[in-house]
């Protein structure tokens, strides 16, 4: 993807309505023309996001599965398809889980990103060494922190490609 053109980047919630139909949709989201698909982790406390996405988390999470399925569901989608494949997700999931396991086998299955919410720029600074958030999943593409505007003397601190992935909350939906 070149920087400075316009991409569809489309947000699915994994496992709602069930994880056949998430993995039904995310192909052909890539199939109509997305170049990126954000690939939501449901969490259960899901303050970052609005109404509509925290029901569909919660309702996924009825399902019980967990991010070894959705890392599956990753492998077989990439397998379809070389539209750019994102997990979006909060940092509680992602130290349950285990940071190193969740990029060996997230890069395994051809994950290209993990975006959190509620890990922001300068707390991905302030700790990224001690807390292991440093790292590559294997295709080239790294974590990625998000979170609310970052100003443009801290962007300029951000290693490698992080200063282009900012979250900004629009004013009119604040």
């Amino acid at each position: 993807m070149k920087l400075g053109k316009r991409s569809f980047i489309p947000f699915v919630t994994a496992g709602h309505p069930d994880l056949e139909s998430t993995e039904k949709i995310v192909l052909a989201l890539a199939q109509t023309g997305a170049n990126v698909i954000e690939v939501g982790i449901p969490f259960s406390d899901p303050v970052a996001d609005g109404p509509t996405i925290q029901l569909s988390s919660f309702k996924a999470l009825s399902h019980g599965y967990g991010i070894a399925d959705y890392i599956q569901m990753i492998k077989r989608v990439r397998s379809k398809t070389d539209a750019g494949l994102i997990f979006m997700t909060y940092l509680n999931p992602v130290l349950s889980y285990g940071l190193e396991k969740l990029d060996r086998e997230a890069a395994a299955a051809g994950l290209d990103g993990i975006l959190i919410s509620d890990l922001t720029p300068e707390e991905y600074l302030k700790g990224r060494s001690a807390s292991g958030l440093e790292g590559s999943l294997g295709r080239g593409e790294s974590r990625a922190p998000v979170g609310a505007e970052t100003s443009r003397s801290l962007s300029s601190e951000l290693p490698g490609p992080f200063d282009s992935f900012t979250f900004r909350r629009l004013k009119r939906f604040s």
